[in-house]
């Protein structure tokens, strides 16, 4: 299998482009291996656009048929719902489950849930600071500012405790494609 694919790749690839680096001597050279790159990342980008459509495809089906799916299960599960909460009500709630040979049906009671205010909550806590410190219902959260240690570092030349800092070396290489009116043309296809 990884010999197959091997020999896939080694088919693609022109012989140049195995082995060695090249050397480049003039603007030409250079140009001539931008195009090439250029290209590859129209390949690169067409793999990324069928992958994404054949991704969303099997999303789509796969969301299909979990909607069938789920619609099968609740029509199958709502009977045994109403039966076990006609269970409940009859034993005055003292029954809150079935247990069966393929499994067993439950009732739970859920949680209240709460939902805050963040603004109007925090005035009340401050208009009644008896409460809150009685019931502990403020904790303050203590962090370190990076950004102003960053400044502090560069202001005084000292390093903190606990600060590691990984010189930035040399400049980082990208390649900046100038659009092209061939490239506008096959964007629109």
């Amino acid at each position: 299998m990884a010999t197959k694919i091997l020999e896939e790749f080694l088919e693609e690839v022109a012989p140049e482009e195995v082995g060695a680096e090249v050397a480049l001597e003039n603007p030409q050279q250079a140009d001539y291996q931008l195009q090439k790159i250029k290209k590859i990342n129209a390949e690169m980008d067409a793999v990324e656009d069928f992958a994404r459509s054949q991704i969303e495809a099997i999303e789509n089906w796969k969301d299909g048929r979990l909607k069938t799916l789920q619609g099968r299960y609740d029509w199958l599960a709502k009977p045994l719902e109403i039966y076990i909460r006609a269970l409940h009500r009859k034993t005055e709630g003292k029954q809150k489950s079935l247990d069966l040979p393929t499994g067993k049906l439950k009732l739970r009671a859920d949680q209240d849930q709460y939902e805050y205010d963040e603004e109007t909550l925090f005035n009340w806590v401050v208009d009644n600071a008896d409460y809150a410190e009685k019931y502990d219902l403020v904790r303050v959260k203590k962090f370190v500012d990076k950004k102003n240690i960053k400044d502090f570092v560069k202001t005084t030349g000292e390093i903190p405790e606990g600060v590691i800092i990984t010189p930035a070396g040399e400049p980082r290489f990208y390649i900046e494609f100038k659009e092209t009116k061939e490239d506008a043309t096959e964007k629109d296809r």
